[in-house]
């Protein structure tokens, strides 16, 4: 069960990567020649270094699973409730996105995530409006892409 577990994210990467595919097959190639060489790069790597690690370990005799966790030491609610609020503040950043703009949805999304996550608001704030413009002048400005 335990290398079973350290598939869990390779599985939803290829899916991602499948799905990223059919939905830019009639996209200019040059537009998404890079993307496409990473999306056949990344799983070999990845299949090549999970071979590495079961063969490494199968050579050390030990048995091939994932490393356990301490599960004497009692686990606190808000370590277990982190990755929900990541994947709760991702689909809020998409509702945003589509309804105002680039600008709004990711300062939002920066800010809102780092105060979830106990950093000060304001320092919150000065970051998320930082890096939000930085990205867009870089995109806008820099690359010409419109956000």
């Amino acid at each position: 069960m335990g290398v079973l577990k350290e598939l869990i994210v390779p599985v939803l990467f290829a899916v991602f990567w499948g799905v990223f595919y059919f939905e830019t097959a009639d996209m200019p190639r040059e537009s998404v020649l890079f993307p496409h060489i990473l999306m056949v790069v990344m799983p070999v790597l990845a299949a090549l270094i999970f071979l590495v690690e079961v063969r490494r370990r199968k050579a050390l005799g030990a048995p091939v699973k994932a490393p356990e966790t301490d599960e004497s030491r009692p686990r606190d609610l808000a370590s277990q409730v982190k990755p929900a609020l990541v994947v709760g503040f991702t689909a809020g950043y998409l509702a945003l996105f589509m309804v105002t703009n680039f600008l709004v949805s990711t300062t939002v999304f920066l800010a809102g995530s780092m105060v979830a996550f106990r950093v000060h608001w304001l320092k919150a704030a000065i970051i998320g409006l930082g890096f939000s413009f930085t990205l867009y002048a870089v995109f806008h400005l820099g690359f010409k892409i419109r956000l």
